[in-house]
């Protein structure tokens, strides 16, 4: 074999060892992962400013790129996403170690989702411990190092503490998951860079972003009350996400790509890895090394979608949330409904558990599964059953007492932006005839593997329990009057699982592939808004915000509270004529930018009342401790009369004023 080839079979080899070797690997494979993860993490450890530098060149050539220089093309096209890769090498680690050694997984997607979930627990753990033995945040090669540490770590514990669970075949479909699992979102960061590096955030994102950077500062990413409506997100239900994300703001900085890379990584270990893990799960016989790419095909529109338009934001959406979340998510829950299947109750309780703290959706996703296992699998796993519910049961246990364990703790509990009383809210608020919602599901997996739940008779049982848990939530979100694009997430992605699965019984044998990669395509063009090019008018109007006299560098409440006067300049993204008659934000956009792009000349300036207003300053309003001036009249004019176009799809458009969405 050539070169890389057999570098590549022993990548695999260490990861999946040959039929009749034991799953544990023997200390000399455990070194050679070893090798294989150090090698591969060096780039993100040697260089976590390339971020930084080519964020800085997109901005310097107007929001958007290409730009024209080789040596900038270098760092776009080459290094940057070999700098990527090695990040997710680099976080993957402990993990994949993890499971390496205890031979826990049975595929290469399994060792995938193994591996984020157990660096999921890990890195968040050790990087606690050291930054309270230290003092000091761990950042850029500081929190570099640490995950290499800990990576070495659990190979040592693997070495000693490991032990032998059975054989297991590789097969070449192992070498098409990882090739692709790797391949395919550099090349979405490659096709979307703008929109990674250099769009503005929107408010989503920059609370995604802020929320991440909190635990720079504390154990909890949690707000105290005197922050203002910033101390509502997270929650118990949505905390988990902003584990991960605070690695990438620690490796790369305080940049836009440091909330939304994670959803690359997310994507690819997360919902591919568990999306390959279900449709293999039962199976005598390995998938087809085809599988893995027309997963992919379905993911691609997915991941346009949620990079585009999934958000009540009337501009355009952030892929930091919620699209990492959601990735996140589905990838945690698959997670669960494999280790359901394969019977492993300690991986059940992991990934439930994972589950329910990512994302309000995880406990309907839980309790969906729970129904549909029971009543469509046969004979009916009762004892699994009985622990799945007891997992929930614990997670809804556990959730109840955490705020009273933050509050004993001396930080601030949770939020409360998705508690029960919002969800009865909108059960009771309903609509019938929005037909255009179920284009949300068809479209984004890319139309074939909706279409596949059709052909009910011809699934098996694994896949009538997966298609059933994406119809009833479809239809648990469809009724709703208020709505968004991301609650239909599941019903998105799951058929992928029945098409796929169906097909590997022997139905469409010739014509499914060729026609899912066609109507891939298809979902693919028109999940495209007209306008790709990224909105920077946050940045612009951030950048001529001056702030006096702030906590922000420490992610103190007072910045965040006292930023809400800034809704007074111009209305909030969802605020009454935005777009067509006004322009609007979010404050926590403009204080971003305010801090990390500030302009020469500021045109308004947000400082504590104790100080004196700016010269031929105009007091735009006053609240407790904060004041908010204009200095530049003719530029509040030409902000105020800002008109963006759209970067939402057309298909996935929700008008504001419908009687049907909001």
């Amino acid at each position: 074999m050539a070169g890389p080839e057999i570098a590549f079979d022993a990548l695999i080899w260490a990861l999946i060892p040959p039929a009749g070797v034991r799953v544990t690997a023997s200390r000399g494979q455990l070194l050679r992962v070893l090798a294989c993860l150090v090698a591969a993490s060096l780039p993100a450890l040697l260089d976590p400013g390339a971020i930084e530098r080519a964020a800085g060149l997109g901005f310097s050539a107007g929001g958007y790129g290409p730009v024209a220089s080789a040596e900038s093309s270098l760092l776009l096209y080459v290094w940057l996403p070999v700098v990527v890769l090695s990040s997710f090498v680099l976080v993957l680690g402990p993990g994949l170690m993890l499971a390496v050694g205890f031979g826990v997984a049975r595929s290469v997607a399994q060792s995938l989702l193994l591996g984020l979930a157990g660096s999921t627990v890990l890195l968040s753990i050790g990087v606690e411990v050291c930054e309270a033995m230290t003092g000091v945040p761990l950042l850029a090669r500081g929190f570099g190092f640490l995950a290499l540490g800990v990576t070495i770590a659990t190979a040592v514990v693997s070495w000693w503490v490991g032990k032998p669970r059975g054989g297991v075949a590789r097969h070449s479909t192992d070498w098409q998951t990882l090739l692709s699992a790797a391949l395919v979102p550099l090349l979405v960061l490659t096709a979307l860079l703008p929109k990674f590096l250099w769009e503005s955030f929107n408010g989503d994102g920059a609370h995604a972003f802020e929320a991440a950077r909190l635990l720079l500062h504390q154990p909890v990413p949690f707000w105290s009350p005197e922050a203002g409506a910033m101390s509502n997100y997270p929650g118990v239900t949505t905390a988990l996400s902003t584990f991960p994300v605070s690695w990438f703001v620690r490796l790369f900085g305080a940049t836009e790509a440091s909330a939304r890379l994670p959803y690359l990584l997310f994507v690819s270990a997360g919902l591919f890895a568990g999306l390959m893990s279900l449709i293999e799960v039962g199976r005598t016989e390995r998938t087809s090394p085809k599988v893995p790419w027309l997963v992919w095909a379905g993911l691609i529109g997915f991941t346009l979608a949620m990079a585009f338009s999934a958000t009540h934001n009337p501009y355009h959406a952030d892929i930091a949330l919620p699209g990492a979340q959601d990735a996140l998510l589905m990838g945690w829950f698959l997670g669960f409904a494999v280790a359901f299947l394969e019977g492993r109750v300690g991986l059940m309780a992991l990934f439930g558990l994972l589950t329910y703290t990512t994302s309000p959706a995880g406990a309907i996703l839980l309790g969906l599964w729970i129904l549909a296992a029971a009543a469509l699998l046969r004979p009916m796993p009762r004892g699994m059953l009985g622990r799945a519910i007891l997992v929930v049961i614990g997670c809804v246990v556990l959730a109840k007492a955490v705020p009273y364990l933050v509050e004993a703790s001396g930080y601030a509990g949770p939020g409360g932006e998705h508690e029960a009383g919002n969800l009865a809210h909108r059960l009771l608020d309903l609509q019938f005839l929005d037909w255009r919602r179920l284009l949300f599901v068809l479209v984004p997996g890319g139309i074939l593997p909706a279409l596949s739940v059709l052909a009910w008779r011809r699934l098996d049982p694994v896949g009538r329990t997966v298609a059933t848990v994406a119809v009833v939530e479809f239809l648990f979100f469809y009724f709703q009057r208020r709505t968004s694009l991301h609650y239909f997430v599941p019903a998105m992605v799951l058929p992928i699982v029945t098409c796929w699965r169906l097909w590997q019984d022997g139905y469409g044998t010739r014509w499914m592939p060729p026609v899912a990669v066609l109507l891939a395509g298809f979902a693919t063009v028109v999940s495209l808004p007209e306008n790709l090019r990224p909105h920077t008018a946050a940045r612009e109007v951030g950048s001529r915000l001056a702030i006096l006299d702030s906590d922000y560098a420490t992610s103190g409440p007072t910045a965040f509270r006292r930023s809400e006067l800034l809704s007074q300049l111009f209305p909030r993204d969802r605020g009454p004529g935005v777009p067509e008659q006004a322009y609007g934000g979010s404050p926590l956009s403009w204080l971003y930018y305010g801090f990390h792009a500030p302009g020469d000349s500021p045109a308004y300036m947000l400082q504590p009342s104790r100080n004196p207003g700016p010269e031929r300053g105009r007091l735009i309003a006053k609240e407790g401790d904060a004041t908010l001036w204009v200095v530049n009249e003719e530029m509040l004019m030409h902000d105020r009369g800002l008109r963006l176009p759209h970067g939402i799809a057309r298909i996935y458009h929700l008008n504001k004023h419908s009687d049907h969405t909001r």
